[in-house]
Formats: structure tokens, sequence, C-alpha cells
């Protein structure tokens, strides 16, 4: 062997809130018992100072996907070419409610899933990378899209607001929910994604590209600049992009106020293998 070629990050197996919305949670860790649970919660990232913690959430039971809400109930049925969790059943005690069916043009299975805490949705992941917001009776709502692999876990906060999610693309994306499901199929792309490195270092960033991150984070992204359909993508580095789209305020401003207007050049985000 010549070299070996290893990436800093790994894939996300769980997620979760702490109640009061204030830390996100995840785990690096397999230790698979069913599809909603796949390992601990090992990390914890404080939404209020943008910092990252050592240590899930042991002072208070944390908010994770939700199988169960008073009568409700999700049930998960193997079915389709490839005997995968295709089917989930929505049941209101022993009557079921729908059936919510993913294929292969949508995932081929319910990798992960939650209830959301109204009673009201159903919010699902697949192999795709796509997660999809159902209402109970299995009509289609919101696609949620942003990550580029499969959804491994799911959460809700307690109040509704946000949903969580990790995949093996090795990211967290934390995305805002509509107070109310549209009447109107709609697409949602996550309010921030987060790259969480093996050595605690992370970055965060937006869709829009005003990014934020650690101490030595910054060295985590970069991105490519399009020139054209004819031309190479001209790549910049984090400290190249630094003086225009580190944006801790924006982001702030985006997780707890009114969004501010975000710098109007459009460049493709990726972080460092």
């Amino acid at each position: 062997m010549l070299a070996r070629l290893e990436g800093t990050g790994r894939t996300i197996y769980a997620v979760g809130f702490s109640p009061d919305g204030r830390y996100l949670s995840w785990g690096q860790t397999a230790v698979y018992t069913s599809p909603n649970r796949q390992g601990p919660l090992e990390h914890r990232f404080d939404l209020t100072q943008l910092t990252h913690l050592p240590g899930g959430i042991a002072d208070a039971s944390p908010v994770q996907a939700l199988e169960r809400l008073g009568t409700l109930s999700l049930v998960l049925e193997q079915g389709g070419p490839y005997k995968h969790n295709a089917r989930l059943h929505v049941q209101d005690g022993a009557r079921r409610l729908s059936t919510i069916e993913r294929g292969q043009s949508d995932g081929y299975r319910h990798s992960a899933y939650t209830l959301t805490p109204d009673g009201q949705g159903v919010l699902s992941g697949g192999l795709n990378g796509v997660l999809r917001l159902y209402a109970l009776d299995s009509t289609l709502r919101v696609t949620l899209v942003g990550h580029t692999g499969e959804i491994k876990a799911v959460a809700v906060s307690a109040d509704g607001r946000w949903a969580l999610s990790g995949a093996n693309d090795q990211t967290l994306c934390l995305w805002a929910l509509p107070p109310v499901l549209p009447a109107r199929p709609s697409e949602l792309k996550p309010t921030l994604t987060l790259f969480p490195a093996q050595d605690g270092e992370w970055v965060a960033w937006t869709p829009e590209g005003p990014f934020v991150a650690s101490a030595h984070g910054i060295r985590l992204i970069g991105a490519s600049m399009n020139q054209g359909l004819d031309q190479r993508a001209t790549y910049v580095s984090g400290e190249q992009l630094r003086e225009r789209f580190y944006r801790p305020e924006l982001i702030q401003a985006r997780l707890h106020g009114e969004p501010r207007t975000p710098p109007q050049t459009t460049v493709r985000l990726h972080t460092e293998p």
C-alpha cells in the first residue's frame, strides 16, 4: 500500500435535541437496536453560543424520534422487490389511518422516521438522502433536500419548530419546519448544515454560503466557483472565503431572529476530505 486516504468525519447514527431546544446532539458510534435507535448521543452543539461541547444530553431526557404519541403510532413493514422497510403504517389505536410507501424513485425504504410533536405529520428519511414530511393521511407536503447520503437519524424539537437529521454523508442538517403543513407540496433546504470532524473541529454553513467554524475548522471547508459550462471551476479555500463569508452574526440571526440579507455571490461549499 502506497498511501491511505481517510476522511475527517464519520457517519451520523443518532440525533436529538435538548428539551429546551438550545442544544442539538449527535452520535457517530453504530450500536443498532432499531431504525430509530442506531447509536448513543455522544456530542452536543450549543445553538446559542455556536460551540461544540463533548458529551451528549445527560442532564435531561433528549428529544429524539417519536414512534408513539398519544394514541398515534408508526409501524414498519417490509415490502417491495428488495424487502426493505418500505411501508410505514400510521395507526390511531387499532385503526390504520394510512400507509406511506417508499420505492425505487424515492429512497427505497424508511431508514429513519418520526411523528411531529403536534401529531399532525410524519417525517421520514430514505436511502437517497431526501427527507419527506407527510400528513397523517400519507399526503406528501414537504420535501427536505440537503443530504447526499442515506438518512440514519431524525428528530423534531419539542416545540415543533426544528427538525434535525443525520446521514452517512457525515453531516447534520437543521431544518426550520413550517408552523402548519402547507396545502401544496413544497421543497425545503436546511437552515444550517454542520460537519463535525473527529478531532473536535467543526464547520457549519447556510445554503447561501455564509459559514461559521471552530478555531481550526475553517480548514474543513472550501468552495467551487462556477466559471461557466465550458470552463473548469475554480477552487477557493476557507481562508480565502473568511473575509466575505465568515458570518456568525448572520447565522445567529437565522437561528434566533429575522435573517439578514446574505452576500449575493453564489458558491458551492464542500468539506475537505
